[in-house]
């Protein structure tokens, strides 16, 4: 019978761990779904730019029915809502993000938050995914989200320590 011996390393001093608050933009993938996929790639088909009663008319919708006209409306929210259309003056067009969702088969919701970044003082040169949570029991958290329309990239290097320390290896949570 084999014994396992946990082994920890001792250190002859205290480690010293920086919390600097932050402010992050972040996004979320999601699988298009089938009416994601014919609403854009009608879209695309026509230019990228279509009218909003010419699409309607295309998919089958009664114009002269409030109620199909509601659940049009709900689809075309739904779209806007990922970014992947810009309805403006009844025409609908399709963002690079919704030409990017056809190509990739994934679309993305941007948040807005807070959370920490901490960084070991003690010990210099660590890599982004230094892991605080199993060597420290910290564990890093979001708060005050809220969704924003698109993504600014802004320092690389903080972003994959950022991302490694809220999320792991998930990329498909990856800014």
């Amino acid at each position: 019978m084999y014994n396992s011996k946990t082994t920890y390393a001792i250190f002859p001093f205290e480690w010293t761990v920086k919390s600097t608050s932050c402010q992050i933009r972040y996004r979320k993938a999601f699988d298009i779904n089938e009416i994601d996929e014919i609403f854009c790639s009608i879209i695309n088909a026509k230019e990228n730019i279509i009218n909003i009663s010419d699409l309607a008319i295309l998919l089958g919708f009664n114009l002269q029915d409030l109620a199909e006209i509601d659940v049009l409306n709900i689809y075309l929210k739904n779209l806007s809502e990922f970014n992947l259309i810009e309805i403006k003056q009844g025409t609908i067009q399709l963002t690079a993000s919704g030409q990017e969702a056809l190509q990739s088969k994934l679309k993305y919701k941007y948040y807005f938050s807070f959370t920490e970044l901490f960084e070991n003082q003690t010990a210099t040169g660590e890599n982004f995914d230094f892991s605080f949570k199993s060597i420290f029991d910290l564990e890093n958290q979001l708060s005050h989200i809220r969704d924003i329309k698109d993504k600014i990239h802004e320092h690389q290097e903080l972003e994959k320590k950022l991302q490694f320390q809220l999320f792991g290896k998930d990329i498909g949570l990856a800014p």
